[in-house]
């Protein structure tokens, strides 16, 4: 079985994020892996590979991966209140991850 975001997706309470940040953020960017993010066991975001192609829609808002860690709580709360739709995480100047509200095909499972 496999999300449609992914093969490797994972959940992740959002406190679990913010204490292992560094962890995740080295997953996505080593090796592509996603994860929904969990706020008291319902899905409320994405933390994904960045990807070019794909079209980032609605307000895009980039920040830089130390930015990202240290407003994580603000970027969750600008996300569910629908001020922002997308985060853009950037090391280095480049773009790597994504932040986003999760949408209802994240959670679809196939075989």
């Amino acid at each position: 079985m496999s999300s449609t975001i992914s093969p490797q997706v994972e959940t992740v309470a959002l406190d679990r994020l913010r204490q292992n940040l560094r962890t995740y953020r080295e997953k996505v960017r080593t090796t592509g892996a996603s994860f929904v993010i969990s706020y008291r066991e319902e899905p409320v975001a994405v933390f994904a590979p960045f990807v070019e192609s794909e079209n980032q829609e609605g307000k895009v808002v980039e920040l830089s991966s130390s930015q990202f860690r240290d407003q994580l709580t603000d970027c969750w709360a600008r996300l569910s209140a629908g001020k922002v739709d997308v985060y853009v995480i950037n090391v280095y100047s480049r773009p790597f991850a994504i932040f986003r509200r999760v949408r209802p095909t994240d959670l679809e499972v196939s075989d």
